[in-house]
């Protein structure tokens, strides 16, 4: 903070503050519950805690609105990416080269 010079970490004052494991791994874990594996399911397959995963759930189920937003984006971008990569590759084998 340029105003009190003191340092806070990125996810200060958000859903995320003090949790231990990486974003990306809460969301593979969360995107899995989304598709309907079970809490016990997902608990094992992943080696956490159920009442890890359900703390999880509730500091993130006010999030849900914006993290169907940034999964939808994600897909979009992906897809665009792969568009380009496919437009290219078919403009290089027309041109015979």
């Amino acid at each position: 903070c340029q105003s009190c010079n003191r340092l806070f970490s990125e996810t200060k004052a958000t859903p995320i503050e003090g949790l231990r494991k990486p974003t990306s791994f809460i969301i593979q874990v969360l995107k899995t519950r989304t598709e309907g594996i079970g809490l016990n399911a997902a608990c094992r397959a992943f080696a956490i805690a159920k009442n890890t995963l359900l703390l999880w759930e509730r500091r993130l189920a006010d999030c849900k609105d914006v993290l169907v937003i940034y999964a939808l984006t994600h897909t979009f971008i992906e897809q665009l990416i792969e568009g380009e990569k496919l437009t290219a590759w078919s403009n290089y084998i027309r041109s015979g080269q």
